[in-house]
């Protein structure tokens, strides 16, 4: 991770995950959405909370006391994780109290890991995967879902903070010009009076404010404010729903990424939906992986993954559209083989009647 960047966050088990915005490079005095550092953190924290549930392995025989978020968030923020054994005990690990042995196989693969918990010393110690030792892979090449993560909440948090500006500038009608002293006070009343919803007024008691005049006296002048195209804000917002379409689309959820402005029809809905599966896809295969390994290596029975939540009833949604296009289909063409056979039925009898007729 390149220097000056830090890893103050939140949650403890999420020390994994490098904030992209230097120390140096902030306004200490900064508040609210343009507290980029902590509004970055939070949504990170957000995000990664919500892909945890996204499949649901079932270790509760093994590792009862092993959250199913903590194994979900650790293994998608470090890429990896693994179970080991001890004395009949498990216990899950993976880049925050684990790390991978310096040896590798003939295809650059890690052959097991070193664990060193300061709450949990009796799992200290060497574990060689295939014997003592199962690794669960985040994906097939154990990226983990923070690379995909960084850069959208890094344009989210821009996106927010520009918005923001945007906004406050759409309050500015006039721009003030004053010579200061008297003048500046006066108009500084006038503009507390407004925004309390008061009647405003500039008092000119020693006709010496003026709103405008000769060279040499006070001046106040209004200036009229080109204030922020009306598109501008409507441009933020856009950008801020393409940011978290993206995000739901890359983890296998439905979200419209079209910013057209008017009604979508149906195909422009379902254009995305073969691009929706492939992470969550290889992730639940490599969950499916490991469960296989894991009873082959111990001995168990645990059962085979599956997805969770908002991403089970997508499965299911879309199973029963197949299946639904599948049965159109059929009955499309059995009615096309049923109006193949009335004809010929029709056609049959026509010629006997022809023939009855023709013999009388």
């Amino acid at each position: 991770m390149p220097e000056g960047l830090v890893r103050n966050f939140i949650a403890p088990w999420m020390t994994n995950v490098p904030c992209i915005y230097p120390v140096d490079d902030q306004d200490p005095k900064a508040s609210g959405v343009r507290r980029k550092k902590a509004r970055f953190e939070e949504l990170m924290t957000k995000w990664l909370g919500m892909t945890a549930s996204a499949i649901n392995t079932d270790l509760t025989s093994i590792t009862p006391d092993l959250p199913q978020f903590i194994m979900e968030s650790w293994t998608q923020q470090y890429g990896w994780g693994a179970i080991v054994e001890k004395n009949g005990k498990y216990h899950f690990c993976s880049g925050i109290d684990a790390g991978f042995l310096g040896e590798w196989t003939e295809y650059y693969m890690p052959k097991g890991v070193i664990v060193s918990n300061p709450y949990a010393r009796e799992f200290d110690g060497q574990y060689e995967f295939g014997k003592n030792a199962v690794l669960l892979k985040n994906d097939t090449n154990m990226q983990g879902l923070v690379p995909l993560m960084l850069p959208l909440a890094e344009m989210q948090i821009e996106a927010n903070v520009s918005m923001l500006q945007a906004l406050e500038n759409l309050r500015i009608v006039n721009i003030f010009h004053t010579k200061g002293g008297r003048m500046k006070e006066a108009v500084l009343s006038f503009l507390k009076q407004i925004r309390w919803g008061r009647g405003g007024f500039i008092e000119d008691s020693d006709s010496k404010v003026r709103w405008s005049g000769s060279a040499d006296s006070p001046v106040i002048e209004a200036l009229p404010h080109a204030g922020v195209p009306s598109n501008y804000v409507i441009q933020f917002i856009e950008a801020s729903q393409y940011v978290r379409a993206t995000l739901y689309n890359e983890i296998g959820l439905q979200a419209n990424g079209n910013l057209k402005r008017e009604k979508l029809n149906d195909s422009e809905v379902s254009q995305n939906d073969d691009t929706l599966r492939p992470i969550i896809d290889n992730m639940l295969e490599c969950r499916k992986d490991f469960v296989s390994e894991l009873n082959k290596v111990f001995g168990l029975n645990i059962p085979e993954p599956e997805l969770a939540g908002a991403w089970k009833n997508r499965q299911e949604k879309t199973l029963a559209e197949e299946e639904g296009e599948e049965d159109d289909s059929n009955l499309e063409g059995s009615d096309s083989v049923f109006s193949g056979d009335s004809s010929g039925v029709g056609s049959s009898e026509s010629s006997t009647s022809v023939d009855d007729s023709s013999t009388a």
